[in-house]
Parts: structure tokens; C-alpha cells; sequence
């Protein structure tokens, strides 16, 4: 008797896990209250062919509800993880809570792998202050973005540009993520998604089970239907 699956059982296998591991996804409900404080910044994200400009800071939450377990709890912070989307303050939405790495999701492509999700966690480790004035939470907001957006860390250059690098916030955020090497301390991020909204990163307090779900969830539905063995690829950080 052969030992191979048929391709249609591995259809339908793969179909009713992923249905149930989408059924299953832990949820946020939050209602943004405003972006607070933040400075007006001006981007590139095509190499400085041309340039946009959006508000650059701190984005502050009321949590209402959902069925994730844990924190965040009443009112967070976060930081922007995606620019081809836009959220509006005083509106509420509802959000499914990732690994840091498999963020943004913009409907198309999902996840920035887990060498910018460490570099992440490293910026928030060290220069993350809840007392930030408005140049450093845009600082700290820039960061991200060129973390997320690009190869590299430099502003001046790659496909995620800031359009004037003499910005006293676009020169600290400069001077942070020059500095970041993967010797800083590290801080426990979870990000929140939504195919249709702007995605984003905020702080845990302690690392649990619950906050963050395991990044092969559906790997387990996998072996119980006996298709583990049948290989799959990966995405690359």
C-alpha cells in the first residue's frame, strides 16, 4: 500500500486547519483614543522617488474587550508597524494578536520575520520611555518604521527614506538605531493585525503562554491528521 497522501486528503487536511487555527485567533477590542505625542514627518518608501507625510508618534488605546487573555489590559500604547493603511482616532476596531514577527498583515503579505522582530525589541528595550516628549516618540516612531520598511538602519538611504535627515527627531532616531546591535536589552513586544487596518507593536509585561501565540499554531492540527511529514517552506526574516 503506498504511504503517500493524496494530494486532495492534503487539500482538505490543510483547509480545515487553517480554518480552525483563523477561528481560533486570539482577539483584541480597542477603540484608539489619539496619537500623542508626535511630530508631523515626512517618508519615502520607494528610495526617495517621492515623498508623503503622516503623523509620527505615540498611539494611545482603550482596550473594550476581545477573547485574547492577558494584557494589554485598559489603557496601552503602541507603535505603527504599517504605512498603506490608516486608523482614525475616537474609532474602535477589532485586532488579532501575533508574534511580533509575523506582523504587518496588509491583506496581501503578512510578516517581517525574526531578525526585524528583534531589532525591534532591542529599540524598545533601550530607548523606550513612557515620559517621551513629542521628538522622541516621533524618533522612536521613525525607528520602527525604517526597522520594518528596510534592509538596513539608515534613514539616508534603501527604500524607506526620511525626507529631511536635519529634523532634530529624524537625527535621534538616527543615533538610536545606530546603536543597536543585539547586546541591548530586549523588550517583550506583542503586535495586534488586521488585514484592513493599520497594524501594531506594543509592550507586554512579562512573557506568558498567553499573550503571545506559538508561531507554528497550526503545526499541531498538522500532526494530528498525519501531515507533518510533508515538507513546507518557511518565510525568510
Amino acid at each position: 500500500m503506498s504511504s503517500l497522501i493524496p494530494s486532495r486528503l492534503w487539500a482538505m487536511g490543510l483547509a480545515i486547519v487553517l480554518t480552525a487555527a483563523t477561528a481560533n485567533a486570539a482577539t483584541l477590542d480597542v477603540t484608539l483614543n489619539n496619537v500623542s505625542p508626535s511630530q508631523t514627518f515626512g517618508y519615502s518608501t520607494n528610495g526617495g522617488s517621492s515623498y508623503k507625510s503622516t503623523k509620527a508618534g505615540v498611539f494611545n488605546w482603550t482596550r473594550t474587550g476581545g477573547s485574547h487573555v492577558g494584557d494589554p489590559v485598559g489603557n496601552f500604547r503602541s507603535f505603527c508597524v504599517e504605512l498603506t493603511q490608516n486608523i482614525s482616532p475616537g474609532s474602535s476596531y477589532t485586532y488579532d494578536v501575533v508574534a511580533v514577527e509575523d506582523a504587518p498583515n496588509d491583506g496581501f503579505a503578512s510578516g517581517m520575520g525574526t531578525a526585524k522582530a528583534a531589532l525591534l525589541s532591542e529599540l524598545w528595550g533601550r530607548f523606550y520611555s513612557p515620559l517621551f516628549d513629542a521628538d522622541q516618540a516621533a524618533a522612536f516612531q521613525v525607528s520602527v518604521w525604517e526597522i520594518v520598511y528596510d534592509g538596513g538602519v539608515d534613514l539616508a538611504a534603501g527604500s524607506f527614506q526620511a525626507q529631511s535627515l536635519a529634523t532634530g527627531f529624524v537625527t535621534l532616531s538616527q543615533t538610536w538605531l545606530n546603536v543597536l546591535d543585539g547586546t541591548g536589552a530586549m523588550a517583550n513586544l506583542g503586535a495586534m493585525t488586521n488585514p484592513n487596518r493599520q497594524d501594531h507593536i506594543y509592550e507586554l509585561p512579562t512573557p506568558t503562554n498567553e499573550q503571545i501565540p506559538a508561531p507554528a499554531a497550526a503545526t499541531a492540527g498538522l500532526m494530528g491528521l498525519g501531515l507533518l511529514g510533508i515538507g513546507r517552506k518557511r518565510r525568510s526574516a
